[in-house]
């Protein structure tokens, strides 16, 4: 009957070890995800800047007029 006990204890064990390795792959992979979605945010933000510059260089006047002339 001994064995059978340790065969238990050993099952048990052996399923908390993995559901706790499991957990900690998943945590890992929360972070990596999360510092990657913060990384996109940033590149987004410096985008819709540069789109603000170049709407506001393609409004002025002075391009259009040069385009105007350009286009002579």
């Amino acid at each position: 009957m001994r064995i059978f006990e340790f065969l238990i204890v050993f099952v048990i064990a052996y399923g908390f070890y993995e559901f706790f390795k499991h957990r900690r792959l998943v945590l890992k992979q929360q972070q990596s995800q999360s510092s990657s979605s913060e990384e996109v945010d940033q590149e987004l933000t410096a985008l819709k800047k540069r789109v603000e510059v170049l709407e506001k260089i393609v409004t002025d006047k002075g391009y259009q007029v040069n385009q105007e002339i350009d286009d002579l």
